[in-house]
């Protein structure tokens, strides 16, 4: 209203070819503006980038532009960035974690990269996309037997997360930390130390299928006996499981862990035998 009136003075004042020059320049400007908006925020990456070099404070938006120049092999701008942030931002997990996921990516983690976030965890808040990186941390552990020893600090780092109460109190890190803990431990050749982890794990997720990709993983592994054991422990799951979440019948889960239970006993009756199927 002030502008309207504003171009009414004018016209008034000092003719109407002026005030409607004015208009039209105010017309083009806005048309500028909101077509640069528009651009910006039709193209969901440009608006990212955007928000994070606008918002330097923000956890997220500094781990969704290290993301992105990760992606285009921008390596140590994307480093230089995070390490920046973690000195600007020491409480974010989210931060310290994604530095330590590229480190890990890039078989470049050292005993201290470990122990630098694990010192940091204590001051920092519990955020589900923290668990969800350990969780991708683990994976990438897995995949090679070259991290071994990195697979031992990630141990730690769980550990650490343990004896944190704000982690211990979240129901997703209760559920996600067990199964993690012994995935390490069987990567690691130690089934034993891995079985009641994974007991854990399945009795919190109490998902059928989860379940049965545990034992899948545990005679991959090549300890059928261990996952004889699972598969117990699995029946009971599938005993307590809603019917409502349940992917499958009943009766056809029962099939499955019938045809699962003999392909291991058989594995077991076999000289260096592994199962299959």
């Amino acid at each position: 209203l002030p502008p309207a009136m504003g171009l009414l003075w004018l016209a008034e004042k000092r003719g109407a070819m002026l005030a409607a020059g004015a208009a039209l320049l105010i017309l083009v400007i806005l048309s500028l503006l909101t077509w640069q908006r528009a651009k910006l925020w039709s193209n969901t990456e440009i608006l990212q980038n955007y928000w994070a070099v606008s918002t330097p404070e923000s956890p997220r938006a500094q781990n969704r532009l290290s993301v992105h120049l990760f992606a285009v092999g921008q390596t140590d701008e994307a480093f230089a960035l995070l390490e920046s942030a973690m000195q600007r931002l020491p409480h974010s997990s989210l931060v310290s974690m994604q530095w330590l996921l590229h480190k890990v990516m890039r078989q470049q983690a050292t005993a201290a990269d470990f122990e630098r976030v694990r010192k940091l965890l204590p001051q920092q808040r519990f955020n589900a996309q923290t668990l969800m990186g350990m969780r991708t941390i683990v994976e990438v552990l897995l995949e090679s037997p070259d991290h071994a020893a990195s697979r031992r600090h990630a141990l730690g780092l769980l550990d650490e997360m343990q004896s944190i109460p704000r982690y211990r109190a979240a129901p997703l890190f209760n559920k996600v930390a067990p199964y993690l803990r012994g995935l390490l431990f069987m990567a690691a050749d130690e089934p034993d130390a891995a079985m009641p982890n994974l007991k854990l794990a399945m009795q919190r997720f109490n998902d059928i299928d989860l379940s049965l990709s545990t034992v899948a993983n545990m005679a991959n592994s090549g300890y059928v006996s261990h996952a004889l054991v699972l598969l117990d422990e699995a029946q009971q799951v599938l005993r307590q499981q809603p019917a409502g979440t349940l992917v499958r019948t009943r009766d056809a889960y029962d099939l499955e862990i019938l045809r699962i239970r003999g392909v291991l006993q058989h594995a077991l009756e076999t000289p260096k035998g592994t199962p299959h199927g």
